[in-house]
């Protein structure tokens, strides 16, 4: 069913259901509080005749005061035989009661107080009568509600029917690629919806631009330690047999580009892993100092390749409740940047009760930092998959990372107040 249809045959679902709401709020009104609205009114014209106190329009009442069989008092206009009202009352309460030749009905509140009897009549309510006209009236109004809400039923689907046509049509151009904005200035749903699909549109280009960034700037960091691989090998083949301080070298370069791709394509399985949501956190007690030591020793070999010292201030750090694993890769990826990176040849580790510092001799400025966890957003060496993995890793973890320079050097902080220190 198409939505403009349904729009349309709500609006006359809900005109139906009020017009029938009318309609028996009407009939419960005349069956069961009319009447008890009547009696209310008897039972205060019963007590204020006995007062003295009558007073307003009684055209349509019969008021009748008696002292024993003697009627001492008679109000209203209400035409009614006594031999009628006589013999029909014997206590104090309601009476109903009908005309003998004439179709008509009467109610009667009866206040017996001494010698005195108070008697207030009216006619009581023909209700087929009421609903019957009722009924005829309300016919009348809901096909008048009816047409009305139909015209203006169609009016709005087709207002809002268009709309949603044209965010279609849009939303189909934009999956083929194509450039399409959307123009809705109104604040309801619809146009909500509108503005979303615009910003959809736009963070996909953007996504789609970065994602052709990134798959370059990738493509191009294994193209050039394939090429020095491939350099060293035809190298090694022209090399005379017993040349092997010149073999040796070839196969260390070859073994240090191996281990420069198997750590590019290490990042971008745990950068994909995090970007699909499957990283698996186990919480449990690390223990900072012994997981700083483990990864000195395993970036050992690199720091020696890049004639880097590894100087460890202080070990002061308390264990912790985090993910062992995620936050291994924090560290080793702090400090391998700071290994190929630093300026004089010194990396510095200061870990205490609160924080982890890993920190280094730059020439960064202030205005660069911005771009350090920005994937490939920095031109220099190391600034490329390793540090974006920190970004994410320390959300997850729920780590606070800060980054700045002082006295020339740069710092990474990561400070663990978030996470649960362990005696």
């Amino acid at each position: 069913m198409k939505l403009f249809t349904k729009i349309a045959l709500n609006f006359i679902g809900i005109i139906v259901f009020l017009v029938l709401s009318i309609y028996i709020s009407n009939m419960l009104y005349l069956k069961y509080f009319l009447e008890d609205m009547i009696i209310d009114d008897l039972k205060k014209l019963s007590q204020d005749a006995l007062e003295n106190k009558l007073e307003g329009d009684l055209s349509a009442m019969k008021i009748l005061i008696l002292q024993g069989n003697t009627i001492v008092l008679e109000e209203g206009g209400l035409d009614l035989p006594y031999h009628m009202i006589m013999p029909v009352f014997n206590s104090t309460g309601v009476y109903e009661f009908s005309h003998p030749h004439l179709k008509v009905e009467y109610i009667a509140y009866v206040l017996k107080r001494g010698d005195f009897t108070s008697i207030a009549i009216t006619t009581k309510p023909y209700y087929g009568y009421a609903l019957n006209i009722i009924s005829k009236n309300l016919i009348k109004i809901s096909i008048i509600f009816i047409l009305i809400g139909l015209l203006v039923s169609l009016l709005i689907s087709r207002h809002i029917s268009k709309r949603i046509i044209k965010i279609s049509v849009a939303t189909q151009k934009i999956a083929k690629g194509e450039d399409f904005e959307l123009k809705d200035n109104s604040t309801d749903e619809v146009g909500d919806l509108a503005r979303s699909i615009n910003s959809l549109k736009n963070s996909l280009r953007l996504l789609e631009r970065v994602r052709r960034e990134f798959v370059a700037n990738f493509v191009h960091d294994l193209k050039t330690p394939i090429a020095v691989i491939k350099g060293y090998c035809e190298s090694t083949k022209y090399l005379d047999i017993n040349d092997k301080e010149k073999i040796k070298q070839n196969m260390d370069g070859i073994e240090k580009q191996c281990d420069y791709m198997q750590n590019l394509i290490s990042n971008m399985v745990e950068l994909s892993k995090i970007s699909a949501g499957i990283i698996e956190k186990k919480i449990e007690e690390v223990d900072v100092n012994l997981v700083i030591k483990q990864s000195c020793e395993q970036l050992k070999k690199l720091a020696e390749i890049e004639d880097v010292e590894i100087i460890i201030k202080s070990l002061n750090s308390p264990k912790i409740k985090t993910d062992l694993n995620s936050f291994r890769r924090i560290i080793n990826n702090l400090l391998q940047n700071a290994i190929e990176n630093t300026k004089d040849k010194k990396v510095y580790i200061e870990t205490e009760r609160e924080y982890v510092d890993i920190y280094n001799k730059t020439d960064l400025k202030e205005e660069e930092l911005i771009f350090l966890f920005e994937r490939y957003k920095s031109s220099r060496k190391g600034f490329g998959l390793g540090l974006s993995i920190v970004k994410e890793l320390c959300k997850i973890l729920d780590i606070k990372l800060e980054t700045f320079i002082e006295d020339g050097y740069i710092h990474f902080r990561t400070k663990l107040e978030n996470t649960k220190s362990s005696s």
